[in-house]
């Protein structure tokens, strides 16, 4: 098995798309920046036969530039904008950081996705698409603490959307992982994450 099948393999234990590893396999085999395209696929609704077309002329090394360029705030960035998304991962069940990635990606595109399906969020999406999509993760410390996180986001008449793993790496089937909530306004989700810690 040469490098690039390694790396594939590994990537799908962890729960990517094959269909979004694939694509990344293209422009590079560095696992991490594969991580981080297919992150940005995910959590930013590209279509990467975007990126691919676009460098039909040039090199991968162009395709990176051009990635670069299109990332949007992330983090520490994000504490000023009018709306966010934010994700509450269970540190208790010490996941590896692409494991973290991958189940993230899975909450922020179900989020999206069960906002789309709505047509009184039309202008909130909207909002948050021309902030550019800020995201920002905090950790919590135990599942009870994401339910309880969740019920209040829920409560505030928030978006949110919980992960359950389908246990093929690293945790037990069924446990649940991650919590997106949002899109939705930052002084509300603040009302929310007030005092968690970021990851």
């Amino acid at each position: 098995m040469d490098s690039q099948q390694n790396v594939k393999a590994e990537l799908l234990e962890l729960g990517f798309e094959e269909n979004y590893i694939n694509q990344a396999l293209q422009i590079t085999q560095d696992k991490q920046k594969i991580i981080e395209l297919i992150m940005q696929y995910q959590t930013e609704c590209l279509n990467p036969q975007y990126l691919l077309k676009n460098n039909s002329r040039g090199s991968s090394k162009n395709i990176q530039i051009c990635v670069q360029n299109m990332s949007y705030p992330l983090g520490e960035d994000c504490h000023n904008y009018v709306y966010k998304m934010v994700f509450l991962v269970r540190m208790d069940l010490k996941m590896g950081v692409g494991k973290i990635a991958a189940q993230t990606g899975h909450a922020v595109l179900g989020a999206y996705q069960q906002l789309e399906q709505t047509q009184e969020t039309e202008s909130l999406l909207s909002g948050w698409e021309e902030s550019g999509c800020p995201k920002i993760v905090y950790k919590v410390n135990s599942k009870e603490q994401l339910l309880e996180l969740e019920k209040k986001a829920t409560q505030q008449g928030l978006n949110s959307y919980v992960v359950c793993d389908a246990g093929k790496t690293q945790v037990e089937p069924g446990s649940i992982t991650v919590c997106a909530i949002g899109p939705g306004k930052s002084e509300l989700i603040d009302k929310i994450v007030g005092g968690l810690q970021e990851l």
